[in-house]
């Protein structure tokens, strides 16, 4: 990194920016060089059939797949259920690095994905806690603004990084297409859908990107999974529903085309 000290000395770049840059640069590169080591990013993967792609991408991205309820709530060993994780995990996850004090996303922001912390210190900054020092800490293994893969939604606050951290990234328009495609998890997740909003609607003011259902707790799991497992097998003879996406005041339903 000696060189790219002297770069940015001969370019005048103010010392607090030259330190942000060689401090991130020094966690990438090693945060890059794991992910290479862990089999990431390796140009003979691409040689993989679509099969095998899927399975590898699964096992790297399963820890945080399952952190999802609406996973969970899926019988783990169906064959649908399974497909569609491995679709998820290769065509809506992503893999990003994140410096000191970059801005994730912005009260106001429309959200178009959900965030699962890896490793690092984020924070939220919510307008309800700002006389809260730094804000409220973000913990690691946790999915930040799931509730923009249910219905449509505004961040409430800020995700600021507090250092260098890996996150894992959820697209929303390619979960809900991975989700739709599926005959047997699409009902399951109309189901899903209209409980979490209806639990997410009830917190009022309390609303916040970094909203936990606690619906989970609060009823037996395996009464929960039944459920699912029975809005699933409806699919099979020919239930149609739309995907549910909701506002705060209204729930509209979307046909689910293609």
């Amino acid at each position: 990194f000696r060189l790219l000290r002297r770069y940015l000395i001969y370019n005048d770049i103010p010392l607090h920016l030259s330190q942000r840059i060689v401090r991130f640069l020094q966690h990438g590169y090693r945060i890059r060089n794991e992910a290479l080591s862990a089999g990431s990013h390796l140009p003979i993967l691409d040689l993989l059939s679509q099969s095998l792609r899927g399975e590898l991408q699964l096992e790297r991205h399963r820890n945080c797949l399952i952190e999802l309820q609406f996973i969970q709530q899926l019988p783990p060993e169906n064959r649908q259920t399974i497909q569609v994780m491995q679709k998820l995990a290769v065509n809506a996850l992503g893999d990003t690095v994140v410096a000191h004090d970059d801005v994730l996303f912005g009260a106001g922001d429309s959200a178009e994905a959900a965030y699962f912390v890896q490793s690092g210190r984020l924070n939220y900054l919510w307008e309800e806690e700002e006389d809260s020092d730094g804000g409220i800490p973000v913990n690691r293994n946790v999915w930040v603004a799931e509730m923009a893969l249910w219905t449509p939604w505004i961040h409430l606050g800020d995700l600021v990084s507090e250092d260098v951290s890996r996150l894992v990234v959820l697209h929303v328009e390619q979960f809900c297409k991975c989700v739709r495609e599926s005959g047997e998890c699409q009902p399951a997740a109309v189901a899903y859908a209209k409980d979490y909003v209806d639990e997410l609607k009830s917190k009022n003011s309390n609303m916040n990107d970094l909203f936990i259902s606690r619906r989970e707790k609060q009823q037996n799991r395996m009464s929960r999974q039944a459920s699912m497992q029975s809005a699933m097998a409806d699919a099979r003879f020919g239930c149609c529903l739309g995907f549910w996406r909701t506002s705060k005041k209204k729930i509209n339903v979307h046909p689910m085309d293609g």
